[in-house]
């Protein structure tokens, strides 16, 4: 159970940022409301939620809900938000599974089942909310709900990408058509109905506001004409006294004791009057017993601090003494006494008369002086003489200049929910200009957010009831539309598999044009394909039995070929072997020695043959594999240079290499892959060219290498330049008699494609032929060091003892005449039994063994072998006329220490023993020879005198002399071998004419 709801996958660092991402986001989204009307918001963070759900799988999602969801208890106080949201996605975890469930349905389905019975239990039953605003806040928690999972829905869609790339859940990449219809339809809907409902509510917001308005503007008229007529009643009367006393002028204050009297007793708003002189002495006060902190008869007491005024004024809130009452002063001038005639105000009577003003209005006011201390309020909270403005509450809401909404508390303690429903309205003015008095008249918005909630509780659920209409048409519009086209989709799913089997098709129908055409079309195509395969099925029996026919064919090509690549190898391992053993006879005469390379260079050129045949072979067959490994570049191209100047020079060409100075010290690349196709396209340039040069030329080009090889030959007409690449073609017709198995060009076609690169050819027809192509060579620091391999006469140690088994005597007998001459002791076996009996009696240090022969192959012998306690550990090479990898491969892997193919080479079997004895070789000098040249690459020449002999008889044309004095060259200057040598084959071959150019190099005299 556990398993079915943690991530399938540990998630990476991305996915984890992301994830941290996502929940931040969700955060803030849920504390930065969206405002629809008063009181009424949309958060937005169970989205984020609902996507964190189907990205990260059912733990994290309901985790991060929770996490997200705690900003409401930040927004409200409260924490039943946070259980109401996680339970929402708690039930889409349940669907996890599905991955193409419709959130939008589950959501909805969710708040009418669940979600808006748990809002009015928390909120009423236990927060104890009234009705009419639980009724809100759950008709506003479930359009909020729908609207965030139709967000949800549409962003999963989108999400395919990302899920893959941070390998989180797998959500499907396409999008389904009828999600996609259901989304548009119920997007269709749902903005515009969300747009006329904060329409509609905001102006029912407004009607309301308007109304506490009107009422709160009509009460501050009315209040401001009644307490500004108070003002100048009173003002009236002490002006009148004031009046009195300056036409009467008494003569001591005693005189006028008696109206201050009446005055007291007449005007309950005043509890004392008197005179206080301009010099702040009190002249007289009635009555005389004055409570503490009220001004007494006989004291100095200047309310106004100096500051005298020739008009009648009111004060603010003062205080007469530091622990007196707060009182408001009404000062009338009077000249008899030189100050003025004051009567102090009782705020308590000014309390009760302000009581009495709004008590019909049901709103509460509060009075203040123009340094904003309270005169009198029907609030008991704001006590006379204490401070107080509108701008003071931090619970304030300014809608508009001289109107807010103040909400009842601002203790943290208590939730948004109570605040809104203890909110009033405040309206404030000023009562009177001189006095600079206000009013702030408070009017509870209780009586009216009961009536806004009625209509907001209508509006919301009048938008529910739109919303869930919208999902049920959108879900049946969508399955209707759409059902034809997954009918449709059912019906072609293996559409070719049904067509192959003939198998009959039920198609669908539709009422939409659209859909009905495309099924028509796709009847119409199933049915001229099934008409197409019944024809291609007669045709394929046909290439079936073609193809049987060709493989059979090609089977036998590939034994065929096999078979005479093996029985054409066996008598060249004879021919090749002896001529290498005689060519390091020294007891023989140059003629002889001429005849040995003729026989081993004739055998050579039979073997290429052979292995062109092969290569084509392989590369049809897709057998041929390029093999990397790490070449000294600059001493390849330069060992293949020099390969190619010997035998330019025979023929009297130049041969000029161009190698570039950036050119990389070390390459990866096939090096015998490289060389055949190099040594194909110079050997063809030097065969066709009689006379010029040879250019072969190595740059950079760009990020590849370009190979380039041009000659100034007979040319390549421009119809031909297609053919010659194709398998048995020669450039010129006239060269078919030549060496040339025509296979060269097309096997260095197909190479350079599968090095990666293409050939290209350019060419003239007697002016000459330039073939060039690029390969991308990596450079590489690792370098297998190769030696020259030298003239061996001997190894250092003790003796060491070869058995060679073999069913062909010729084979024993090459390998015998190798290996003798140079110290090793030789046995030999003629078959696999013999073989084993050999090897268990002489214990030889190496073995050479045969895999091709009768009653016992070598593969069986070797198995034997290694089963013996004797020849275990003995090192056997394997040798085979066959040169396929797989041979090769096999005998590796089998147990064979080494494989050599045949015709076997005397440097491959010296290798063989370095490799497995690690043989130490005694060569007849400690260097190889090396070929003298002149600084244009020619042989040093002999002396002027016997370049003056050549001179007169190559004039004259006597072949007998030239060799002659070839020879006589050879004595005298041994140093001076190689002119000899080329003068004496140019003298063989009666080319004369060339002879005659090469000698004129070097007397300057080549153009004659």
């Amino acid at each position: 159970m556990l398993r079915s709801v943690l991530p399938e996958k540990p998630l990476n660092t991305r996915a984890v940022i992301l994830l941290i991402a996502l929940v931040t986001f969700g955060f803030v989204l849920n504390r930065a409301r969206f405002h629809l009307f008063f009181n009424v918001d949309f958060i937005f963070g169970s989205a984020v939620a609902i996507v964190i759900l189907f990205l990260y799988g059912p733990l994290i999602g309901v985790a991060a809900s929770v996490v997200i969801a705690s900003a409401t208890y930040i927004l409200w106080l409260h924490p039943y938000a946070i259980f109401i949201f996680a339970a929402e996605t708690l039930l889409l975890a349940f669907f996890y599974r599905r991955k193409h469930a419709n959130v939008l349905v589950i959501v909805a389905s969710y708040w009418i089942v669940i979600g808006m019975p748990l809002v009015v239990l928390l909120y009423r039953g236990v927060m104890g909310l009234e009705m009419n605003a639980v009724l809100v806040v759950m008709m506003k928690q479930a359009l909020n709900g729908v609207f965030n999972a139709l967000i949800a829905g549409i962003a999963v869609g989108f999400l395919g990408r990302v899920a893959r790339r941070l390998d989180l859940a797998e959500i499907p990449a396409a999008f389904s058509f009828r999600r996609t219809l259901f989304d548009v339809i119920t997007v269709s809907v749902l903005i515009p109905a969300i747009v006329i409902m904060m329409i509609s509510a905001r102006r029912e917001t407004h009607r309301v506001e308007q109304t506490i308005q009107h009422v709160l503007n009509l009460s501050l008229s009315s209040a401001r004409e009644s307490l500004s007529g108070w003002i100048d009643s009173n003002l009236y009367s002490m002006a009148s006294l004031a009046d009195f006393i300056d036409h009467t002028a008494p003569s001591s204050p005693d005189d006028v004791r008696e109206h201050f009297h009446i005055l007291v007793e007449s005007s309950p708003d005043f509890v004392a009057a008197g005179i206080v002189t301009h010099a702040g002495h009190v002249a007289m006060i009635f009555p005389d017993d004055m409570p503490d902190g009220m001004p007494r008869s006989g004291r100095r007491y200047d309310p106004f601090e100096g500051r005298r005024s020739d008009a009648p004024s009111v004060s603010g809130v003062m205080r007469l003494m530091t622990d007196g009452p707060p009182i408001v002063i009404v000062a009338v001038p009077i000249r008899t006494f030189d100050g003025y005639v004051v009567g102090l105000i009782d705020l308590g009577r000014l309390t009760y008369t302000v009581q009495s003003l709004v008590a019909g209005w049901g709103i509460d006011a509060v009075v203040t002086d123009a340094n904003h201390a309270v005169i009198a309020s029907t609030e008991t909270r704001h006590v006379p003489g204490h401070r107080y403005t509108v701008n003071d509450d931090v619970a304030l809401y300014e809608i508009e200049s001289d109107l807010y909404v103040r909400f009842g508390s601002i203790d943290d303690n208590i939730s948004i929910m109570e605040r809104w429903s203890d909110s009033v309205y405040v309206r404030t003015g000023v009562l009177d200009d001189a006095t600079g008095w206000r009013i702030s008249l408070s009017a509870p918005v209780q009586p009216y957010q009961r009536e806004l909630n009625q209509q907001y509780t209508l509006i919301l659920f009048s938008m529910l009831v739109v919303v869930l209409a919208a999902i049920a048409v959108s879900t049946i519009l969508s399955r209707r539309m759409v059902s034809a086209l997954a009918d449709l989709s059912q019906a072609t799913a293996n559409l070719p598999g049904k067509i192959v089997e003939a198998t009959p098709i039920e198609w669908p129908s539709s009422r939409i044009l659209e859909v009905q055409t495309l099924i028509g079309n796709f009847r119409t195509t199933s049915d001229q394909l099934l008409k197409k395969v019944r024809d291609l099925g007669h045709a394929n029996t046909e290439l079936v039995k073609a193809k049987a026919e060709a493989d059979t064919a090609n089977r036998a090509k590939s034994l065929f070929l096999a078979n005479i690549s093996h029985d054409l190898r066996t008598p060249l391992n004879g021919i090749l072997g002896y001529a290498q053993i005689l060519r390091n006879e020294q007891s023989l005469s140059e003629t002889d020695q001429k005849s040995i390379k003729i026989i081993e260079r004739s055998a050579n050129h039979l073997l290429n043959l052979i292995n062109d045949i092969l290569d084509v072979a392989k590369i049809e067959t897709e057998r041929l594999q390029i093999e990397q490994r790490p070449v000294g570049f600059r001493a390849f191209l330069d060992d293949i240079g020099d390969m190619m100047r010997l035998q330019a020079r025979k023929k009297g060409l130049e041969f000029r290499k161009n190698f570039s100075d950036n050119l990389p010290e070390t390459v990866m690349v096939d090096e015998k892959r490289l060389r055949q196709i190099l040594l194909n396209l110079l050997t063809n340039a030097v065969k066709f060219t009689d006379s010029g040069a040879i250019d072969f030329s190595v740059a950079p080009d760009a990020a590849k290498i370009r190979f380039t090889v041009e000659d100034t030959g007979i040319g390549i007409p421009s119809d031909r330049l297609d053919e010659i690449f194709d398998p048995f073609q020669q450039i010129d017709k006239h060269a078919q008699s030549d060496e040339g198995t025509g296979l060269g060009l097309a096997i260095v076609k197909r190479l350079v494609g599968m090095m990666g690169g293409t050939i290209e050819v350019h060419s003239r027809p007697g002016t000459g032929s330039r073939f060039s192509f690029s390969l991308s060579l990596e450079t590489s620091g690792a370098l297998a060091v190769h030696t020259e391999r030298r003239r061996v006469v001997g190894y250092e140690g003790r003796r060491v003892s070869v058995l060679v088994v073999d069913d062909r005597w010729e084979n024993r007998s090459v390998m015998r005449n190798m290996l003798e001459p140079i110290g090793f002791t030789f046995f030999e076996a003629d078959g696999g039994r013999s073989g084993i009996d050999a090897a268990i009696e002489h214990r030889p240090d190496i073995v050479f063994m045969d895999l091709v022969m009768p009653n016992l192959d070598g593969f069986e012998a070797l198995r034997r072998l290694r089963a013996s306690d004797e020849c275990a550990n003995t090192k056997i090479v394997g040798v085979s006329a066959s040169v396929a990898e797989s041979i090769r491969h096999e005998c590796l892997r089998i147990g064979f220490d080494g494989f050599i193919p045949k015709p076997v080479r005397f440097d491959e079997i010296l290798d063989e023993f370095e490799r497995h004895l690690g043989l130490k070789w005694i060569t007849t000098s400690d260097e190889p020879p090396t070929e003298t040249e002149s600084d244009d690459g020619l042989p040093e020449p002999p002396s002027q005198n016997a370049l003056d002999l050549l001179t007169n008889a190559t004039k004259r044309g006597d072949i007998r002399a030239i060799i002659e004095i070839a020879d006589e060259i050879d004595t005298a200057e041994p140093q001076r071998s190689d002119f000899a040598r080329t003068v004496r084959e140019f003298a063989r071959n009666f080319q004369v004419v060339k002879l005659a150019q090469f000698i004129g190099r070097y007397t300057g005299n080549g153009d004659d």
